[in-house]
């Protein structure tokens, strides 16, 4: 009887080892398991750099994107202010066109400038031609 009550109490023991192990949690991780996890601890680390890596760059897209944005604002506004004054100086250049057409149709142009000019050329042109009759010599032919 002995015998059978050291291996009821040997069973009892066992019973409540294990009950206790049940109710506790179990700390034992097998090495594969392990390595396992540590590996997905790696992957979820390098993801989560990636990602801030990532926000960081979508970060600077939106501040360029936002000085583009800005930049072609004040491009757009440069541009409608430079067309208004293209096409003011461009209705200014027609009324001035008009006016230079409407004076030269009522005052024609003179032409006294024209003709003491020509008369000028035709003087100067005589006087050196005057000048080369009096300077050449005139040498006697032989035998004639």
């Amino acid at each position: 009887m002995r015998e059978r009550a050291r291996w009821g109490t040997m069973f009892m023991t066992a019973v409540a080892l294990s009950a206790g192990l049940m109710v506790a949690g179990c700390d034992y991780w097998p090495p594969a398991l392990q390595a396992q996890i540590e590996q997905l601890r790696q992957e979820a680390q390098q993801t989560s750099t990636e990602r801030l890596k990532l926000e960081s760059q979508l970060m600077d897209a939106r501040k360029e994107r936002d000085q583009v944005q800005s930049r072609l604002d004040e491009l757009s506004r440069s541009n409608q202010a430079l067309s208004a004054e293209i096409a003011k100086l461009e209705t200014a250049l027609t009324n001035e066109r008009d006016k230079v057409a409407k004076m030269t149709k009522a005052a024609p142009a003179p032409k006294v400038a024209a003709k003491p000019a020509a008369k000028s050329t035709s003087k100067s042109a005589t006087k050196s031609t005057a000048k080369k009759k009096t300077t050449k010599k005139t040498v006697p032919r032989r035998g004639a």
